[in-house]
């Protein structure tokens, strides 16, 4: 398999070859190993290596590919099932979901 086979999207199952400040590298079965940013590593703010260790074999999503670079971008978190965003909206609603009037003025 090539770079240029490889398409965005797809989920990869690899060892991760080393643990840098800024993320980890991932080898895969290509010549080139994707780099796992720490952005894409989990929501937390965590170092990578609390997270990770060489010769961890973790599944991935492939997010970028860049043939010129040499290049693969890869993410944990695009695997991980998003969380309910807080719908602050709701404060302001009664039981029945309608408006709460709020206007304290006499």
């Amino acid at each position: 398999v090539s770079l240029e086979d490889i398409k965005v999207g797809t989920i990869v199952k690899g060892t991760v070859h080393n643990v840098v400040d800024f993320g980890a590298f991932v080898d895969f079965g290509l010549k080139t190993n994707g780099l796992l940013h720490r952005s894409e590593l989990c929501n937390s703010r965590q170092h990578p290596s609390d997270v990770l260790a060489v010769g961890d074999i973790i599944e991935a999503q492939i997010i970028s590919v860049d043939v010129k670079r040499n290049r693969i971008g890869l993410s944990v978190k695009a695997l991980q099932p998003e969380k309910p965003k807080n719908n602050d909206n709701n404060h302001n609603r009664n039981n029945n979901g309608q408006r709460r009037n709020n206007d304290n003025r006499n």
